[in-house]
């Protein structure tokens, strides 16, 4: 059987890590992260840069740095 969802037009490191290393689980990668799994999508499609509290927390779990963070663009409701 194939993927399941809608064909990914964008993924980072965070999207590619869930993947291979998770099995694709994001609701217990968020859960893990204490963020919801709507926010957890949004990061992995870099529409969203997390806190800094929360981008040490991906850091410290996936190994993804805090700096990958400094591209993506910030938004005002963040």
């Amino acid at each position: 059987m194939g993927k399941l969802g809608r064909p990914r037009k964008e993924e980072n490191a965070l999207a590619r890590w869930i993947d291979k290393t998770a099995n694709g689980d994001r609701e217990k990668v968020a859960t893990e992260l204490g963020i919801s799994r709507k926010y957890l999508d949004r990061l992995c499609r870099s529409e969203r840069r997390p806190s800094l509290a929360v981008a040490i927390n991906i850091e410290a779990k996936t190994g993804i740095k805090v700096a990958q963070w400094k591209d993506v663009a910030a938004h005002s409701a963040d």
